[in-house]
């Protein structure tokens, strides 16, 4: 599935992820922001931030409920 990502802040670009090349999808924190990241062994891409963790478990459920029922695409700047 393709992820838009949403930006980080007001002069980060999104783009476009193919997640079928990442296998996995963490939550990680940063001083007091937190990062939904796509990973494999040793690359990550960041494909959201925000400022609370539910809102960062918010985004990942978002991602996998797409996933689950066969969504070809996802922007995560989308209003749900």
């Amino acid at each position: 599935m393709w992820v838009y990502t949403r930006p980080r802040n007001e002069h980060d670009h999104r783009f476009l992820l193919n997640l079928d090349h990442y296998p996995s999808i963490t939550v990680n924190q940063l001083g007091e922001r937190f990062f939904v990241d796509a990973g494999t062994g040793g690359d990550t891409a960041t494909l959201a931030s925000s400022n609370s963790l539910e809102e960062a478990t918010e985004l990942v459920k978002q991602i996998f409920e797409a996933l689950a029922v066969g969504k070809t695409a996802l922007d995560l700047n989308a209003e749900k």
